[in-house]
């Protein structure tokens, strides 16, 4: 994305493909160490019958990080096919991969990488308070390099509407 400036020198396509990977297992180790961890003790205490794993569901939505590899490959269809969001191994890792700016919703709660502004498609600004207000319903988005909450109510119903930027 930065391709002929200053800011893209010593940057390396595999190195950050690497990067991407590595964050994965490292975010997944603590799982991997659970699981492992409860195969042993089940096995040790010689239990029969049904073992139920800690099998978390993993989603990630991808970001606009991810699609500059899918935004390459359009703008160059020679590398179709070559480069995308597969070379970073979320689904090899478990993972459902949520195309960007695709909302998945989950127990009520929508989960997206920024919510788009429906007029500039860019990410809509202000608080998790103001975009709360604004989409009307719970969500989670990334994006911003904060921690921001906001909780409203359902005038009717009564239940609750939660708003996270994290």
């Amino acid at each position: 994305y930065d391709k002929g400036k200053a800011s893209a020198e010593n940057r390396r396509f595999m190195d950050d493909i690497q990067a991407a990977i590595d964050g994965i297992d490292a975010l997944l180790e603590p799982v991997i160490a659970l699981q492992q961890r409860q195969i042993t003790e089940w096995w040790q205490s010689g239990a029969e019958g049904e073992f139920e794993l800690y099998r978390p569901q993993l989603v990630i939505t991808a970001g606009n990080h991810e699609n500059r590899l899918e935004r390459f490959a359009n703008e160059n269809p020679a590398f179709v096919g070559t480069i995308s969001t597969s070379l970073l191994k979320y689904e090899d890792a478990g993972f459902i991969v949520v195309p960007f700016l695709t909302p998945i919703t989950i127990d009520g709660i929508s989960y997206i990488h920024y919510v788009p502004n429906p007029m500039s498609g860019k990410a809509m600004g202000g608080s998790a308070a103001n975009i709360l207000q604004k989409v009307g319903s719970s969500f989670t988005m990334g994006h911003r390099q904060v921690l921001d909450m906001a909780t409203t109510h359902n005038i009717l119903t009564g239940r609750p509407k939660w708003g996270l930027i994290a």
